[in-house]
């Protein structure tokens, strides 16, 4: 593994870690991306 790679990978498994931090985040907060398709809601309202 190059440490090119190793950089890259590193770099979009953070990006994918702070989406999911903040998705967690909005979700407590009862902050939801209803989509307005009401047969795969979750009931975040």
């Amino acid at each position: 593994m190059t440490p090119a790679t190793l950089i890259v990978g590193l770099i979009v498994l953070a990006v994918v870690l702070l989406a999911l931090r903040q998705l967690r985040r909005d979700r407590k907060q009862g902050k939801c991306a209803c989509t307005g398709d009401c047969s795969r809601c979750s009931g975040c309202h």
